[in-house]
């Protein structure tokens, strides 16, 4: 997982020992394309759910016109794993605010 100073850099923040600078151009440009993998990721579960077939075997879950089917194991894994990154990212997040606020 990136330290948070790369996480930071991604999005355009940079943090020196009295400054804070943030590049909006790379922040904009992060978010933007964000913005357009979620809204890929959507459009392509929407279609396919409108289609009657959704098929995720990561997450474990198949739906198909006759029948949805859930391997249980595979969903708590995949919730498991996503809880641990949400966490990961939602900590590095808070550590870098509470830097920032240490600064003040």
């Amino acid at each position: 997982m990136e330290n948070e100073q790369e996480l930071l850099h991604r999005i355009g923040i940079e943090i020196d020992q009295n400054r804070v600078t943030i590049d909006l151009k790379k922040t904009k440009s992060f978010f933007t394309a964000l913005q357009e993998t979620l809204r890929q990721k959507a459009e392509q579960l929407q279609k396919n759910m409108e289609e009657g077939r959704l098929k995720m075997d990561e997450i474990g879950l198949k739906l198909d016109e006759e029948r949805v089917e859930v391997d249980l194991q595979k969903t708590k894994t995949f919730i498991e794993t996503f809880e641990q990154k949400i966490n990961s990212f939602l900590q590095e997040l808070d550590s870098s605010v509470r830097k920032l606020n240490e600064q003040k």
